[in-house]
């Protein structure tokens, strides 16, 4: 494609945001860390870089609340993650339960989204 005026150049897609906008983003990516965090999900994306990228458990919330808010969330598959599990453990004749923690690898489900 040649392209041969400003106006030609205007129309095409920008593959970088404009200064402005990328503080605009990473200003935004502090309190996005903080929901993702705090609706039981995982942020694996580096601070300050897009797309970010998360994991949460199959059958959160958390992918349905930030598509609410407008994200374009795009599926990337799965990944394993260790959690913590409790287990309650009755010791024979007592009345005593015992509670073990141990991690667990489990299956959560990966997502990205791009501030743009």
């Amino acid at each position: 494609m040649r392209l041969t005026s400003r106006s030609d150049i205007a129309l095409m897609p920008r593959l970088r945001p404009l200064p402005q906008e990328r503080e605009k983003q990473k200003a935004m990516w502090g309190p996005l860390h903080a929901f993702i965090r705090n609706h039981y999900g995982y942020v694996t994306s580096a601070a300050d870089r897009f797309p970010i990228r998360f994991e949460c458990l199959p059958d959160a919330e958390l992918p349905d609340a930030l598509r609410s808010m407008g994200y374009d969330l795009k599926a990337a598959g799965t990944a394993e993650r260790l959690l913590p599990q409790a287990e309650e453990v009755k010791q024979r004749g007592n009345v005593t339960t015992i509670t073990n923690q141990h991690m667990v690898r489990t299956t959560v489900s990966v997502f990205e989204f791009d501030l743009r």
